[in-house]
């Protein structure tokens, strides 16, 4: 018992966010429900906010290349205006935004 709750521990919050994003932002190159879709959008959105955050509190040289890339995907996953497109598109657009997702999360160290 002991050992479940510290590998519970040893989740950060980075990981959470990051990867759960990428992994969902993988899923959606499937045919799903809109509503999944919508969820989709606040996450990122929010994930996006949160790697902007973390990446402006960095002492690194890469951290405003990573808080203006967050920035524009959080543009683009905006749910309160959303931006349409074709499902071809958005499946280019997830697929990216899910590669830098999983680059985030290495680089938020």
């Amino acid at each position: 018992m002991a050992d479940d709750k510290q590998s519970w521990q040893s989740i950060k919050y980075k990981d959470l966010v990051t990867l759960g994003a990428g992994w969902m932002l993988l899923a959606a190159i499937l045919p799903l429900p809109y509503w999944y879709y919508e969820v989709l959008r606040w996450v990122v959105f929010i994930s996006a906010i949160y790697i902007a955050r973390t990446a402006f509190k960095l002492n690194k040289d890469y951290r405003w290349l990573l808080v203006v890339i967050a920035t524009i995907i959080a543009f683009y996953f905006n749910p309160v205006e959303p931006i349409h497109a074709d499902k071809f598109t958005w499946i280019y657009i997830d697929l990216v935004t899910a590669f830098l997702a999983f680059k985030a999360n290495s680089l938020l160290e």
